[in-house]
C-alpha cells in the first residue's frame, strides 16, 4: 500500500512537470520575435508603399527576403513588410516595415537586436535616413 502511494505521487509529479515543461516550451517558441526596429506608414496605403519600396529595394530570391544596401560600407538591411491589406497585423490596417537583420559587406551579421539597438545609432540612422525617409517623401 505504501509503495502504491509513492508510485502515485511520482506519477502525479511527473505529469505536472511534463505539462509545465510543455507550457513553457509553447510560451517561448510561439511568441513573435521582436524586430530590431519597426516603422508604420499611416499616411499611405499598401499599394503606394509597395511602389515606393520597389523603386529603392533589391529583391533576393532566397527565402523571399527583402533588403536594401546603404552607405559607403554597403550595409545590407534585411526587412519584412506587410503589403497585403487583407492580412491582419499587429499594427492594425497601417502598412509597416520591420527591420530584422543588418549585414556588413561580407554578409557577416551585425549583432543589432531590439535590446541593444541604442548601441548602434549610426547604423539605424542610416536606415532611417537612407530608406524610411525616402519612402515617406512623395
Amino acid at each position: 500500500m505504501r509503495f502504491f502511494k509513492i508510485f502515485v505521487c511520482i506519477a502525479l509529479v511527473s505529469i505536472f512537470l511534463g505539462v509545465g515543461s510543455y507550457l513553457v516550451f509553447i510560451y517561448y517558441f510561439t511568441k513573435e520575435p521582436e524586430p530590431t526596429a519597426e516603422y508604420t506608414f499611416p499616411n499611405m496605403n499598401y499599394k503606394e508603399l509597395e511602389k515606393r519600396i520597389e523603386k529603392i529595394e533589391k529583391k533576393d530570391t532566397y527565402l523571399d527576403s527583402r533588403y536594401v544596401v546603404l552607405g559607403k560600407d554597403s550595409l545590407k538591411y534585411i526587412f519584412i513588410t506587410s503589403i497585403d491589406e487583407n492580412q491582419s497585423s499587429k499594427y492594425g490596417d497601417k502598412p509597416y516595415i520591420e527591420l530584422q537583420v543588418v549585414l556588413d559587406s561580407k554578409s557577416k551579421m551585425l549583432n543589432i537586436v531590439h535590446k541593444n539597438k541604442d548601441d548602434y545609432p549610426k547604423e539605424l540612422k542610416l536606415f532611417e535616413e537612407g530608406f524610411i525617409d525616402k519612402l515617406k517623401k512623395k
